[in-house]
């Protein structure tokens, strides 16, 4: 019920401030709120962990992965492990690791440390950078880990979104 209400407030501000209405997605205890060009494209569940994804324009995606404490490494190892999955899912592409760093993201109910890591991905023609950004949500035997990525070139654009989204969820 709390969840709801929350949600409810922030669709009301946003109306109030002359943002369009964000789409609001709600699955077996989750909920989040986000703009019309975001779209939730799976929602699935691997072994002990439950993953959300949600894309947006141009490349932007955010990822939710749900799962319990015991399960999860610590905050630059889960970003480098993360990574180099990636990179090894693009096949036709390269992936050109940039830097990573620890970081801090505001947020609803203060500053959350993270891990922000830069790269390229590149064919043959083209080669565009990318930030992704880590953060960890601990809520009692579990952990939600927020994966945000996007193109450099629309970070300016992508923060607030990511922002809004993250705040907006709810998690069991």
């Amino acid at each position: 019920m709390a969840f709801r209400i929350g949600l409810t407030l922030l669709v009301l501000l946003l109306l109030a401030c002359g943002a369009p209405a964000p789409v609001v997605y709600e699955k077996d205890g989750f909920a989040l709120a986000h703009a019309a060009s975001w779209q939730v494209t799976d929602d699935a569940h691997v072994g002990q962990m439950r993953q959300i994804n949600i894309e947006g324009p141009n490349d932007a995606v955010l990822l939710l992965q749900h799962m319990p404490n015991e399960t999860v490494l610590p905050l630059t190892e889960y970003a480098v492990f993360y990574s180099g999955l990636f990179a090894e899912s693009l096949a036709d592409l390269t992936v050109e690791a940039d830097g990573i760093n620890e970081m801090e993201r505001p947020m609803r109910g203060g500053p959350v440390a993270g891990i922000r890591e830069t790269f390229f991905i590149s064919n043959e023609t083209h080669r565009v950078p990318y930030f992704r950004e880590f953060l960890f949500f601990e809520k009692g035997d579990h952990t939600l880990v927020v994966i945000l990525q996007g193109r450099q070139m629309d970070e300016t654009h992508l923060q607030p979104e990511f922002t809004r989204l993250v705040n907006s969820v709810v998690i069991p």
